[in-house]
């Protein structure tokens, strides 16, 4: 029975072990750290957008967020990375992303406002070229 009960102890101490190491891998990050893996994030898109390879560049930041959830500044980067190629849609989105975990971020709050603009003024330019739409506007 002795040997018994050191299995069922070996086998939980092992099993807290790699309980632990799992959530260990899952830890937010410090401040620093994530500091650290925002700048490099930031260079390996800069990398990249020099290359015109910007759904890439989008990837290297969508990878971080999603392991720092709660960190609005790849979104931020990604809507400015949207918007600079005027993708103004998905600029709205990630803007949207960054505001969900800062309300106040200025940046964010631009790209969602002209982004929407942009997006709107096409929209119009689109419908003026429509023969259809030459009635009142009521009827319109």
């Amino acid at each position: 029975m002795y040997p018994l009960k050191q299995l069922s102890l070996a086998i939980m101490i092992g099993s807290a072990l790699a309980l632990a190491g799992c959530a260990s891998k899952n830890a937010p990050m410090s401040q620093e750290e994530f500091s650290s893996a925002m700048a490099q994030s930031s260079a390996s898109a800069d990398s990249l957008l020099e290359k015109g390879q910007r759904e890439d560049a989008v990837k290297v930041l969508e990878d971080l967020a999603k392991k720092n959830p709660g960190r609005k500044d790849p979104w931020v980067r990604m809507a400015k990375i949207h918007f600079d190629g005027e993708n103004y849609a998905q600029a709205i989105v990630a803007a949207e992303e960054a505001l969900q975990r800062d309300n106040n971020d200025r940046t964010a709050k631009s790209i969602r406002a002209v982004g929407g603009l942009r997006v709107a003024a096409q929209s119009l330019t689109d419908l003026r070229g429509d023969v259809e739409l030459k009635g009142d506007a009521r009827s319109d």
